[in-house]
Protein backbone atom coordinates (compact mmCIF):
# COMPACT_ATOMS: atom_id res chain seq x y z
CA UNK A 1 0.00 0.00 0.00
CA UNK A 2 1.29 3.67 -0.68
CA UNK A 3 2.25 5.80 1.98
CA UNK A 4 1.42 9.26 0.13
CA UNK A 5 3.29 12.63 1.74
CA UNK A 6 1.13 15.85 0.33
CA UNK A 7 3.95 18.27 -0.39
CA UNK A 8 3.70 21.67 1.25
CA UNK A 9 3.13 24.40 -0.79
CA UNK A 10 2.15 27.15 2.07
CA UNK A 11 4.52 29.17 0.68
CA UNK A 12 4.14 28.54 -3.31
CA UNK A 13 6.30 26.23 -3.47
CA UNK A 14 9.36 28.16 -2.12
CA UNK A 15 10.43 26.56 0.77
CA UNK A 16 12.84 29.11 1.40
CA UNK A 17 10.01 32.29 2.14
CA UNK A 18 9.73 32.00 5.84
CA UNK A 19 7.72 34.13 7.57
CA UNK A 20 9.82 37.35 8.89
CA UNK A 21 9.76 37.56 12.28
CA UNK A 22 7.47 40.45 13.85
CA UNK A 23 3.91 40.75 14.73
CA UNK A 24 1.02 40.46 13.13
CA UNK A 25 -2.76 40.14 12.70
CA UNK A 26 -4.17 36.72 11.97
CA UNK A 27 -6.98 35.01 12.98
CA UNK A 28 -7.10 31.49 14.14
CA UNK A 29 -8.66 29.14 11.57
CA UNK A 30 -8.21 25.50 13.04
CA UNK A 31 -7.60 23.86 16.34
CA UNK A 32 -6.53 20.34 16.47
CA UNK A 33 -5.94 17.95 18.88
CA UNK A 34 -2.99 14.73 18.65
CA UNK A 35 -3.32 12.52 20.84
CA UNK A 36 -0.28 10.50 22.49
CA UNK A 37 2.24 12.22 20.75
CA UNK A 38 6.11 10.84 21.95
CA UNK A 39 8.07 14.26 22.10
CA UNK A 40 11.21 15.01 24.71
CA UNK A 41 11.61 11.67 25.93
CA UNK A 42 7.62 11.63 26.92
CA UNK A 43 4.27 10.73 25.42
CA UNK A 44 1.79 13.71 25.53
CA UNK A 45 -1.47 15.21 24.11
CA UNK A 46 -1.01 18.25 22.42
CA UNK A 47 -3.00 21.19 20.72
CA UNK A 48 -2.19 22.10 17.00
CA UNK A 49 -3.63 25.94 16.31
CA UNK A 50 -3.62 27.45 12.69
CA UNK A 51 -3.02 31.29 12.84
CA UNK A 52 -3.60 32.78 9.24
CA UNK A 53 -2.44 36.03 9.26
CA UNK A 54 -3.40 39.12 7.11
CA UNK A 55 -0.14 38.47 5.02
CA UNK A 56 -1.33 35.72 3.64
CA UNK A 57 1.13 33.50 5.17
CA UNK A 58 0.17 30.14 7.00
CA UNK A 59 1.74 29.39 10.38
CA UNK A 60 1.12 26.16 12.63
CA UNK A 61 2.31 26.14 16.42
CA UNK A 62 1.92 23.10 18.57
CA UNK A 63 0.87 23.75 22.36
CA UNK A 64 1.15 21.11 25.07
CA UNK A 65 -2.48 20.35 26.03
CA UNK A 66 -2.05 21.44 29.65
CA UNK A 67 -3.80 24.74 30.84
CA UNK A 68 -2.33 26.62 33.53
CA UNK A 69 -1.34 30.26 34.02
CA UNK A 70 2.25 29.21 33.54
CA UNK A 71 1.97 27.18 29.72
CA UNK A 72 2.15 28.32 26.70
CA UNK A 73 -1.58 27.01 25.76
CA UNK A 74 -2.65 28.33 28.85
CA UNK A 75 -1.44 32.02 27.81
CA UNK A 76 -3.41 31.96 24.40
CA UNK A 77 -6.45 31.01 26.35
CA UNK A 78 -5.91 33.67 29.21
CA UNK A 79 -4.86 36.45 26.44
CA UNK A 80 -7.84 35.86 24.08
CA UNK A 81 -11.06 34.40 26.50
CA UNK A 82 -9.86 35.79 30.03
CA UNK A 83 -8.69 34.03 33.20
CA UNK A 84 -11.33 31.60 32.98
CA UNK A 85 -10.10 29.52 35.68
CA UNK A 86 -11.99 26.11 34.65
CA UNK A 87 -12.37 23.99 32.13
CA UNK A 88 -12.44 25.38 28.32
CA UNK A 89 -13.10 24.21 25.13
CA UNK A 90 -10.52 25.00 22.64
CA UNK A 91 -13.32 25.14 19.91
CA UNK A 92 -13.95 28.63 20.95
CA UNK A 93 -10.83 29.25 19.64
CA UNK A 94 -11.23 28.97 15.73
CA UNK A 95 -12.12 32.40 14.31
CA UNK A 96 -10.86 34.50 16.69
CA UNK A 97 -8.70 37.94 15.47
CA UNK A 98 -5.49 38.20 17.26
CA UNK A 99 -2.58 39.45 17.13
CA UNK A 100 0.82 36.63 16.87
CA UNK A 101 4.30 37.18 17.62
CA UNK A 102 6.58 35.21 15.38
CA UNK A 103 10.44 34.62 16.18
CA UNK A 104 12.65 32.65 14.31
CA UNK A 105 14.27 29.12 16.50
CA UNK A 106 17.61 28.07 14.63
CA UNK A 107 19.20 24.46 14.84
CA UNK A 108 22.93 24.26 15.63
CA UNK A 109 23.03 23.02 11.89
CA UNK A 110 21.57 26.64 10.54
CA UNK A 111 18.05 25.21 10.15
CA UNK A 112 15.43 28.24 10.91
CA UNK A 113 12.03 27.08 11.39
CA UNK A 114 9.21 30.04 12.26
CA UNK A 115 7.94 29.89 16.10
CA UNK A 116 4.48 31.48 17.34
CA UNK A 117 6.09 33.11 20.53
CA UNK A 118 3.04 35.26 21.79
CA UNK A 119 -0.87 35.61 20.89
CA UNK A 120 -2.42 38.92 21.84
CA UNK A 121 -6.34 40.07 21.53
CA UNK A 122 -6.53 42.39 19.22
CA UNK A 123 -7.35 45.91 21.49
CA UNK A 124 -10.43 47.95 20.64
CA UNK A 125 -8.65 50.75 18.44
CA UNK A 126 -7.60 47.86 16.14
CA UNK A 127 -11.06 46.62 15.97
CA UNK A 128 -12.22 49.81 14.87
CA UNK A 129 -10.28 50.21 12.41
CA UNK A 130 -10.64 46.58 10.93
CA UNK A 131 -14.39 47.26 10.97
CA UNK A 132 -13.99 50.61 9.22
CA UNK A 133 -11.45 49.27 6.46
CA UNK A 134 -13.77 46.34 6.07
CA UNK A 135 -17.01 48.54 5.80
CA UNK A 136 -15.03 50.66 3.43
CA UNK A 137 -14.25 48.04 1.25
CA UNK A 138 -17.56 46.68 1.02
CA UNK A 139 -18.85 49.94 0.32
CA UNK A 140 -16.31 50.22 -2.49
CA UNK A 141 -17.26 46.56 -3.63
CA UNK A 142 -20.58 47.76 -4.02
CA UNK A 143 -20.22 50.66 -5.77
CA UNK A 144 -18.19 48.69 -8.60
CA UNK A 145 -21.35 46.22 -8.81
CA UNK A 146 -23.35 49.20 -9.34
CA UNK A 147 -21.17 50.35 -11.72
CA UNK A 148 -21.46 47.30 -13.80
CA UNK A 149 -25.46 46.65 -13.27
CA UNK A 150 -25.68 50.03 -15.15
Amino acid sequence: MPLIAKWNTAHGGNLRQLTPEGIYNGTITEVTAEYNVYTQGRTVDRIENTYELDNGHIVKQKYIWYLSETSKLGQVVINLLGNVGHDVDLEQLKGMRCRVKIEHNRTPDGKVWVNVTDVYPIDDEQKVREQAALEQAEQRQAEIDQLFAE
